[in-house]
């Protein structure tokens, strides 16, 4: 019986040891949560809090209900404490992945935690609604980034490609705009290209701004934004006229396109022809803005021959030999030409059909200013600049002023310099730009009169001004000496050229021929088909090789 007791007691005494060193968890979550302690099972949530009294220990808690983030807790319980919890249970929603590869990696933030899945094809998985973007990886595909928008409980599924390393894929609102690379046409967004090609593409749509991609960000996808516009129309006579706005090539007539609204400058330029400029103010966009324009022929040629041994200098600018045409503007030039025997120095103008350098004979002829000159029944202000085909070797030629007769003795291939009055002298002035504005010795001289300008023998200042550039020779002349004053600017024109093979241009090869080319201002070499043609080029122009005969 005193056993018994002592048993009893003793099984009390435990009893009452265990529940002194206990502690409570206090946990407050969504009514049906399963929770556990250790991951073994303890108990559901019933109501709005769910007390628990355990030992005292180091426990892992860890809240779970379907369609529920769970929630998980390490905590540390001391005899007599109490832990209170409160669970933050967010709902989920079902992400599935309809994809154009087999397998990739996912990536998401939660909790400022990173959370990656390996998944395949079709496979989904259950997050957080509240998980605004998740990233889509994998090997040699650029990292797709997918922005949600996700409801609770409901399943969202994503179609979309993973673009490989090197492409992008161009998207544009209005969907379906045109897409063109280099000018042709290469479909409708949205567009997956390479990213090599970014740099020449142009997108289109009709009753909007036509834009090229810029400031390109090297990500995976892009969306252009495309504005609405006024329509230009420009059709020409002849056609295939080339239209600059604002100084920039956008095609050839007939030529039609959205704009912004305001000023705009259109240069409409093609070979052969005088450029024409116009200056519009586009301001409505239910407005039709359309313009035909008839250019003025312009096409002067001088065609060269027996140029091979004869070294070429235009305006100051050296060609080197094989000269074929030069296709001269409406201005007067310098030419110098120069082989191992002979020598010409003369001036040039459109008059000139053809010259023959083992034949033609240059005369430069110099008076009063304005006394007129005659030679074979040609009559000319002074200074003059006659030229004759000579079937011998050398010819006597009779020159006519009103007082005298003088006898020059002509020879082919070369130049002659005629004086008719003491101490005179010509300075022949010229330079790549026709608006260029000299002044000798401070004072004034235009581009057509500095040309051939005569001058008392002595020294000059010779200043050249072009838009903010400035050059300045002095020069010293004598007695019945003609001098070859040449200024240089360095000025750019954006110009296009149509070619159905490979060119040079100034001796540069071009096997693939550019969009534009941008060339000095003045005279250009331009070798096509083994033809070496000179051209001057003051405005924006459009150069067709093709049509040349």
């Amino acid at each position: 019986m005193n056993y018994k007791k002592s048993v009893l007691s003793i099984f009390y005494l435990m009893i009452l040891t265990l529940f002194s060193f206990s502690a409570n968890i206090v946990i407050q979550g969504l009514k049906g949560t399963d929770i556990f302690i250790n991951d073994v099972y303890n108990t559901t949530i019933q109501s709005e809090q769910t007390i628990i009294e355990i030992p005292e220990g180091n426990y892992n808690i860890k809240l779970k209900k379907s369609g529920f983030t769970d929630y998980e807790k390490n905590i540390q319980l001391q005899q007599n404490s109490y832990e209170n919890l409160i669970a933050q249970q967010i709902p989920l929603t079902r992400i599935e992945f309809n994809l154009n590869i087999p397998q990739f990696t996912v990536e998401y933030e939660y909790q400022q935690t990173k959370i990656n899945y390996e998944l395949k094809n079709k496979d989904y998985i259950d997050i957080p609604y509240t998980v605004k973007s998740i990233k889509i990886m994998a090997n040699e595909y650029n990292t797709l980034e997918v922005n949600l928008n996700s409801k609770p409980f409901l399943k969202t599924t994503i179609t979309d490609e993973l673009l490989k390393m090197g492409y992008i894929k161009i998207n544009t609102t209005p969907e379906k705009s045109k897409v063109y690379y280099k000018n042709e046409y290469i479909g409708e967004t949205p567009i997956i290209i390479e990213k090599e090609k970014i740099e020449d593409i142009y997108i289109e749509k009709e009753g909007y701004i036509r834009e090229k991609i810029e400031n390109y960000s090297n990500q995976g996808e892009m969306t252009i934004n495309l504005n609405k516009g006024i329509n230009l129309s420009i059709g020409s006579n002849p056609i295939e006229t080339a239209v600059y706005i604002d100084g920039e090539y956008k095609g050839n007539t007939p030529y039609s396109s959205m704009l912004k609204k305001g000023k705009y400058t259109i240069t409409l330029s093609k070979f052969g022809y005088k450029t024409k400029q116009m200056y519009i103010n586009l301001e409505k966009e239910e407005d039709y803005n359309s313009y035909y324009i008839t250019l003025e022929s312009m096409f002067n040629e001088i065609n060269i021959i027996n140029a091979k041994e004869y070294e070429i200098n235009i305006d100051g600018v050296y060609f080197g030999n094989g000269i074929n045409k030069i296709y001269i503007d409406d201005s007067k030039h310098s030419f110098r030409a120069l082989n191992k025997d002979k020598n010409i120095n003369t001036v040039i103008d459109k008059n000139i059909k053809m010259i023959d350098l083992k034949r033609t004979s240059f005369i430069n002829v110099v008076g009063s200013e304005n006394e007129y000159i005659n030679m074979l029944n040609k009559s000319l202000k002074s200074p003059s600049f006659f030229n004759l085909n000579l079937i011998s070797n050398e010819q006597p030629v009779s020159i006519k002023t009103i007082s005298n007769n003088y006898i020059v003795n002509a020879k082919p291939g070369e130049s002659s310099d005629l004086f008719t009055k003491e101490d005179k002298a010509m300075l022949i002035i010229s330079s790549n730009n026709p608006n260029t504005s000299f002044y000798i010795n401070g004072d004034y001289v235009n581009a057509q009169d500095a040309i051939n300008k005569i001058v008392n023998p002595g020294t000059y200042n010779i200043k050249a001004n072009f838009a903010n550039m400035s050059e300045i020779i002095n020069v010293d002349i004598k007695d019945n000496e003609i001098k070859y004053i040449n200024f240089n600017f360095k000025y750019d024109i954006p110009v296009k050229i149509k070619s159905d093979t490979g060119i040079k241009v100034n001796d540069k090869n071009y096997t693939n021929i550019p969009e534009l080319f941008y060339l000095n201002m003045g005279a250009n070499k331009i070798e096509y088909k083994n033809e070496k043609i000179i051209i001057f080029i003051y405005e924006p122009q459009y150069i067709d090789l093709t049509s040349l005969n």
